[in-house]
């Protein structure tokens, strides 16, 4: 075989094996993507669901509050619940707009970035989330007047009630401990990572893995 024969049929290999690698390259691209798209598609899902019921409560609030405006401990009640209910919609509605805004025609570092910052907003909402521990009688003021038709602050046995707000002063330093416990650089302890994943976390950490298989696939 000459020379040049050789160099046409070496060259001819070449081509063969980098098409072989395109298409292998884009095989796993479209697979990783097919697969991230899924995972924010539930977290999509599961967004949508929490804002509609965050609608939902945040209205029966308002009619609890409205029909119970002759008692001051129940508005307040009611109200400070309400707050943190409308503290979670606007991050329901944050998540649902950053899922949308997820372009996968951008770099996969950037795309990992904009992932990490989804990640670090569920952390946030949910850190937030346990500052409501000490403020549980706030619930329990209006499930019973729900459930029960009365204001257990008005009639409430007082050696209970007074329990109670000790519970709730215990429940402080708890809740103050979880919310600072509870961080994006604490995710390697288990009982966090768990956490965060039951709030939405583990749709991202997955979506992040399979982009990073992309690089991972481009690299080597």
């Amino acid at each position: 075989m000459k020379k040049d024969e050789l160099l046409e049929l070496l060259s001819s290999y070449d081509h063969k094996i980098s098409q072989a690698n395109a298409i292998s390259l884009q095989a796993v691209e479209g697979l990783q993507v097919h697969k991230s798209k899924s995972v924010l598609t539930g977290l999509l899902y599961q967004s949508v669901a929490e804002l509609l019921i965050g609608v939902a409560v945040t209205v029966f609030l308002a009619l609890f509050i409205y029909y119970n405006l002759s008692s001051m401990s129940l508005v307040v009640a009611a109200a400070i619940i309400m707050v943190f209910i409308v503290i979670a919609i606007s991050g329901c509605i944050r998540q649902i707009i950053r899922i949308n805004q997820f372009d996968y025609s951008r770099s996969v570092s950037e795309n990992q970035q904009m992932l990490a910052s989804l990640q670090a907003h569920i952390i946030t909402y949910l850190r937030l989330s346990v500052l409501q521990l000490p403020l549980y009688f706030a619930y329990i003021m209006i499930g019973f007047k729900v459930i029960f038709g009365v204001n257990i602050w008005q009639v409430g046995d007082t050696s209970w009630l007074i329990s109670q707000a000790i519970l709730s002063i215990l429940f402080a330093p708890l809740a103050w401990w979880l919310y600072r416990k509870i961080s994006y650089k604490n995710l390697h302890i288990s009982w966090v990572k768990r956490v965060v994943a039951a709030s939405g976390g583990k749709h991202v950490t997955q979506a992040m893995a399979f982009l990073q298989e992309i690089d991972s696939f481009r690299k080597g």
